[in-house]
């Protein structure tokens, strides 16, 4: 059972908030009457944002990060706060760094091409030792591989030292991945390039024999590198481990054609019929981003082309039906035409038009928490400012929200509606902070 409380300001919820023309105010700049669309500058030194300390990447990664760089490499990184690590791709090699200790790095190589996605997740139940408390999906152009995390304990490391331990999880892939999400059952979720959602599944699958030649168990963590050492991805095994990837496709037909026919046999039209007969554009939208509302049981997938598709994990949280799909700029527009005639504090309907919005990009797409609101599920922000918010829930449903206790089977997405659009900060803003900052900094007291 989920309550939503009341926030210090005195708002019960985002929607309400929302859809009351509400923005959140601090003190020393609240005013009466302020709008949805009218936003406050922090005086200098505000608490909002409180840095908690600087970390750098140790000397090796800069100075191998530069090389690649000079010579056109293509890198990425990331941070994973959950474990408050970052990690990066050199090339095939991939370094975890735990940048709350700052001298604990561990290498890995042995990827078959460039990193294009990292996600961090937690292990499947029963398929590794008690240690292993994540694993790190690692995609490349050619494959994904799983390796698992370990921090060694002792009386004087309480956190732990961090090791990157190779497993014998890896599947081959059809499509790129440019990004991943997981479940907190340990579901592993990737973006792909055709346009498609797909899933690495693995599990423990080791026979008799190869039980006995193996004696059912990995490595003990005593006998693994010491920190910063190199590790090789693991030679392959009979029998041990197990992992596919699978495309998620809502159409049944679809799958079931595909599961026979092998990927260089398969027709485009049979992948994207639309897209055949002319009523999708003739380019694939590869999917750019893709994230997981556990509370909700939903998955969001996001489209470069500006599409967001919502799924239903089920109630155990091991299904994946598709509930709905939407246009942003096209239900923006729809959004905007409706309510700017009474909503002074609505964008102009115009500025979704085709050609306005000609070269802009969504960026990403971000879950609400239910804690936050409970008819507000979903955020995504294009790179203008644009905040775009969406509920899975009927209309019907959502007027009851809020004065119901919802339970888990009810959060569950049914739907896909734009509730509301929030312009970015004026320009005017902006100047204004920054003449604020430069004025406290070349003040005599600063």
């Amino acid at each position: 059972m989920h309550a939503f409380p009341t926030d210090e300001a005195g708002g019960f919820d985002l929607g309400d908030q929302l859809s009351k023309n509400w923005t959140w105010r601090s003190a020393a700049s609240a005013q009466p009457g302020k709008g949805a669309h009218e936003y406050f500058a922090e005086d200098p030194g505000s608490p909002s944002l409180i840095a908690r300390g600087f970390a750098r990447w140790p000397e090796f990664v800069t100075r191998e990060s530069r090389r690649l760089a000079a010579s056109g490499t293509v890198q990425n990184a990331g941070l994973l706060p959950e474990i408050e690590c970052a990690w990066a791709a050199l090339g095939k090699t991939l370094v975890v760094w735990d940048y709350r200790r700052g001298d604990d790095v561990c290498v890995y190589e042995g990827l078959s091409d460039r990193v294009t996605c990292v996600c961090l997740a937690p292990p499947k139940p029963k398929v590794f030792v008690d240690a292993v408390r994540h694993v790190l999906a690692v995609a490349t152009a050619r494959d994904v591989a799983l390796v698992a995390l370990v921090f060694e304990k002792s009386h004087a490391e309480p956190r732990g030292r961090l090791r990157v331990v190779p497993t014998d999880f890896s599947a081959q892939i059809e499509t790129k991945f440019t990004a991943a999400s997981s479940t907190r059952d340990g579901r592993l979720f990737f973006a792909g390039g055709d346009g498609f959602v797909h899933e690495l599944e693995y599990a423990s699958r080791e026979s008799v024999v190869s039980r006995v030649l193996r004696m059912g168990a990995p490595p003990p963590l005593e006998s693994l590198p010491a920190s910063g050492d190199k590790r090789k991805a693991p030679a392959p095994s009979d029998g041990f481990a197990r992992a596919k990837c699978l495309r998620r496709d809502p159409s049944i037909a679809r799958r079931v054609a595909t599961s026979v026919l092998p990927p260089f046999a398969r027709p485009d039209w049979l992948l994207h019929p639309l897209r055949f007969l002319g009523l999708e554009g003739s380019k694939a939208d590869p999917i750019a981003k893709i994230t997981v509302d556990d509370a909700r049981g939903a998955l969001y997938a996001l489209s470069a082309r500006g599409a967001l598709d919502v799924y239903d994990l089920g109630r155990e949280g091991q299904g994946l039906s598709h509930v709905g799909r939407c246009d942003v700029a096209r239900a923006a527009k729809v959004w905007a035409t409706a309510h700017s005639a009474r909503d002074t504090t609505a964008p102009s309907p115009h500025l979704f038009d085709d050609k306005q919005r000609k070269g802009r990009a969504l960026l990403d797409v971000h879950v609400v928490s239910a804690l936050e609101s409970s008819t507000i599920h979903a955020v995504c922000v294009d790179d203008a400012g644009f905040r775009f918010y969406f509920s899975t829930q009927s209309r019907a449903t959502m007027t009851t929200a809020t004065t119901t206790v919802a339970s888990e089977d009810s959060l569950r997405p049914r739907a896909l509606v734009l509730v509301h659009v929030r312009a970015p900060p004026p320009n005017q803003l902006w100047d204004e902070a920054r003449k604020r900052l430069m004025a406290s900094t070349l003040s005599p007291e600063a």
